[in-house]
């Protein structure tokens, strides 16, 4: 997980809130609250089922804008598959800077091993397994999420991409207090990569958030793509740039890598050059995204948090 190096102690929130939620609930929230808000007091009141929270807001003269909240989240992606976690052969300069000028973590652990499961975690901060019914079919069943809190405290809120976290009737405006649904598939083939139609909509998004509110709104989006999830089949552009690349079985330590390359054969090369080529063109995605909110004058109040869903995938490179 990456995050851009925003002030936070410029940040504050004009709100009293007060809700019944879980014990990692209430450890999810005082996180997003460090980043969100600097309130006057914050106190946890708990019983043997319940967590009281009760946060006092600042007085107005000490208030500030908030933040802008841009949640990257890419699909299948490998710890190592980045240049800033160490991988010797890709090209992503555009998030080795966000870890750079921000903060990178080396230990994060997600709420499952497959889309929905880690996806709820992210959403709701409950562990999925508490549901009664699975969210990728019947949706969060009443349990509060990150966007209908930041919502109801005068956010707008959009989720452009991948959905995966509900039934197809969810698909929708208003649902999880997502103002802006816009559920988007990806395109293995094409020059700009998997993804083009993903970044190019929430490029649109923010600048017509832009346009409306001139950075009187704060803005909550989830941008969630679907590199590097299989089939890894990019443009043929794409990959010819990545043509010289040959595997060298001693740059990579540990047996997980080692195990693809002996599964992998006489396909070790050609396969590492599609991968390289599928997180290059996702990182230049991403890279247009960023230069937007350069361009709009909102970056200095704004937080960029980029994570992969949970972990690589046992059949990709």
């Amino acid at each position: 997980m990456l995050t851009n190096g925003c002030s936070l102690q410029a940040i504050s929130i004009n709100m009293t809130l007060v809700s019944r939620i879980s014990a990692l609930a209430v450890l999810s929230l005082l996180l997003l609250l460090s980043c969100v808000c600097s309130v006057s007091s914050a106190e946890i009141i708990s019983s043997d089922e319940d967590y009281l929270l009760l946060i006092n807001e600042q007085p107005p003269q000490q208030q500030r804008r908030r933040p802008n909240i841009i949640f990257i989240f890419q699909d299948d992606l490998g710890l190592g598959d980045l240049g800033c976690y160490g991988h010797p052969y890709a090209k992503t300069p555009n998030l080795d800077r966000l870890a750079k000028e921000g903060s990178k973590f080396h230990n994060f652990h997600v709420s499952g091993v497959t889309c929905n499961p880690s996806r709820t975690g992210f959403m709701t901060s409950r562990h999925p397994a508490s549901f009664s019914n699975y969210p990728a079919s019947f949706g969060f069943q009443g349990v509060p999420t990150v966007t209908e809190l930041l919502k109801e405290n005068g956010y707008a809120t959009a989720h452009i991409g991948k959905w995966h976290i509900g039934p197809k009737s969810s698909e929708k405006n208003g649902t999880y207090g997502i103002d802006h649904v816009q559920v988007i598939g990806g395109r293995m083939d094409h020059p700009r990569g998997k993804d083009f139609k993903i970044y190019d909509s929430a490029v649109n998004y923010l600048k017509d958030h832009h346009k409306r509110y001139n950075n009187t709104k704060p803005l909550y989006m989830n941008v969630w793509g679907h590199a590097a999830h299989m089939d890894v089949k990019p443009a043929s552009s794409l990959v010819q740039k990545f043509s010289n690349v040959k595997v060298n079985r001693g740059d990579f330590i540990g047996s997980f890598m080692q195990s693809k390359f002996d599964r992998r054969g006489d396909k070790t090369n050609s396969m590492m050059r599609k991968y390289l080529a599928e997180t290059h063109a996702m990182d230049s995605l991403i890279g247009k995204l960023l230069d937007t909110l350069d361009d709009l004058g909102m970056t200095s109040n704004s937080i960029v948090v980029f994570s992969a869903d949970q972990g690589p995938s046992s059949g990709a490179m």
